[in-house]
């Protein structure tokens, strides 16, 4: 047998098809491959998180492999018919719908089937009122779970399984949390986790966008009002790991509004231009603001150029009898001049400064602003003219919970000053 007819009679195949016309007039179909690409990235992290659980303070997130329609709960069809084919399935439900698969099962050991009655389990939302029209967004969803009419001889310890954030408008959902995924509650009793239990509540910090509904991609939310509702479904053991429960529980709606961007600021709170300079002196005095914490700044410039940025250092301090950990925001500056605001209030982006004090400990933070005047719509205005003017410092503090992360209910809001300055 020859060299030649010894080759594979499929050799030559490839390089005649790359050479034909079909071959030559195509064009790749891009945004067909993006979205298709977006649909497999998120088809290997449901189904990396079904191979591993991971367990970050009490959260483990599994889902189980195969389990393609059995057990799982109808979705009943979105209100809004718009609703994009590669859009989360949580979008093709409404609020009702979300709530259907509520409730409480056992998941081993000597659970009964009637112990829904015996325990209760909650869903809630803490977050913001505003939402951003890029639909970006921070808070915290909590789960806890009691028996209310018992004296329990030892707390329930739980773990989450999994979970699933939306948006809601007229009733039906328009777009949903990117990075979760809702489980049912027959799921929930076969998927296998590797948990540590946590005391309750359990709260979990989520810093995410929305995808939308109607295209599938990144939310681009039109201003107006809408209802944010969380579903997470969880698991727990009381005393021992012999006996255990699963459930699924829906949040009551938090009401939100998406703000629209072009609209100038609606005035609010002591740092807003014209306003008095009562709040700001009600905030720095103890008497009136018996938060543990005060704002000073030792050192604080006394002369500075109009419309150029004025930076001041100023310290935090824990003036409570307790240890004070908590987060507190870059502090705003704020320009007063015959006890109305008339400058500084820099939109600058804030951000999130661990504070770990004993009593009587302080931190540096840095305030600045611009040397501009404002208006009442929020707008910078020219350079504040030559004269003499007082400066305070502005900022809130979250403090930490008992068993961990943030308490936004708990937070405080502190300010410092006046401070002189002599602008040339």
């Amino acid at each position: 047998m020859t060299e030649h007819e010894n080759r594979n009679p499929l050799a030559d195949a490839l390089p005649h098809a790359e050479r034909s016309p079909e071959a030559l007039a195509y064009e790749v179909p891009v945004e067909l491959v993006r979205t298709r690409a977006r649909r497999r990235r998120r088809a290997r992290t449901a189904g990396a998180a079904g191979a591993v659980a991971l367990v970050v303070g009490g959260v483990a997130l599994a889902v189980p492999p195969l389990l393609r329609g059995e057990g799982t709960t109808p979705a009943p069809v979105a209100a809004h018919a718009s609703v994009a084919a590669h859009a989360p399935a949580e979008c093709r439900r409404t609020l009702a719908g979300l709530r259907a698969g509520d409730g409480i099962r056992p998941g081993s050991g000597n659970a009964a089937t009637d112990d829904g009655d015996f325990w209760r389990v909650t869903t809630s939302l803490e977050a913001d009122a505003v939402l951003r029209p890029s639909g970006a967004w921070q808070g915290l969803v909590r789960v806890d779970v009691d028996a209310p009419t018992a004296s329990l001889v030892s707390a329930p310890k739980g773990w989450t399984i999994a979970g699933t954030l939306v948006l809601v408008q007229d009733a039906a959902v328009v777009a949903v949390l990117d990075g979760w995924q809702d489980m049912s509650l027959q799921q929930a009793t076969q998927v296998a986790v590797d948990v540590q239990p946590q005391p309750f509540p359990l709260d979990t910090e989520i810093d995410s966008t929305f995808v939308s509904c109607a295209t599938g991609e990144p939310a681009e939310l039109a201003p107006g009002d809408y209802e944010l509702v969380a579903t997470r479904t969880l698991g727990w053991s009381q005393g021992d790991s012999t006996t255990e429960w699963v459930a699924r529980a829906t949040s009551e709606p938090l009401a939100v509004t998406v703000a629209d961007d072009d609209a100038p600021p609606a005035p609010t709170g002591p740092a807003t231009c014209g306003a008095s300079d009562d709040e700001l002196r009600d905030l720095a005095d103890p008497r009136t603001n018996p938060a543990p914490s005060r704002l000073s700044a030792p050192g604080a410039p006394t002369t500075a150029r109009a419309g150029e940025r004025l930076v001041v250092q100023v310290m935090l301090t824990n003036d409570g009898p307790e240890r004070l950990d908590a987060t507190a925001s870059t502090p705003t500056l704020v320009v007063v001049q015959d006890g109305r605001v008339v400058g500084g209030l820099d939109a600058v982006e804030s951000v999130g400064h661990v504070v770990s004090l004993d009593p009587g400990g302080s931190l540096w933070l840095e305030a600045g602003a611009r040397l501009l005047g404002c208006s009442a719509d929020g707008s910078a205005g020219p350079a504040l003219d030559p004269g003499e003017y007082e400066v305070w410092a502005v900022t809130d503090v979250i403090p930490d919970r008992a068993g961990g992360g943030p308490d936004p209910a708990s937070a405080w809001d502190v300010a410092g000053g006046p401070w002189r300055v002599v602008v040339r």
